[in-house]
């Protein structure tokens, strides 16, 4: 399972609300679209707001406009110098072909989650 550090994640708290903003990597020959990382970033939204962390549990997120999808699962709950940290499993399907990676996310000071090495 490749991890995938191209991956951008920045979510940020607005109205009590959380909203990520993803460039996300996709299946080679299709890339996804705009609407499929708001959808994919809700999922991961919903998991990391969650408390306690809900260590197993998977969001999917489906788009049938472009008739991608996919799931994220909470893998881990952990503290790294003193911040709480997430590691999720990311699929991602596109018209037949999948993707999957796994990447660690850390609370920062601002209460925005990054991605952490």
């Amino acid at each position: 399972m490749p991890i995938m550090p191209a991956l951008v994640l920045s979510v940020v708290a607005a109205g009590g609300f959380t909203h990520a903003q993803w460039r996300a990597p996709s299946p080679s020959s299709t890339p996804l679209t705009r609407s499929d990382l708001d959808q994919q970033s809700a999922a991961a939204s919903r998991l990391l707001r969650a408390t306690p962390p809900p260590l197993g549990r998977n969001e999917s997120w489906k788009n049938p406009a472009t008739g991608r999808s996919g799931n994220i699962t909470l893998l881990e709950a952990f503290s790294d110098q003193g911040r709480p940290c997430r590691r999720l499993q990311f699929e991602v399907s596109a018209l037949g072909e999948a993707n999957q990676y796994v990447l660690k996310l850390c609370r920062v000071g601002d209460g925005n989650w990054k991605i952490a090495e």
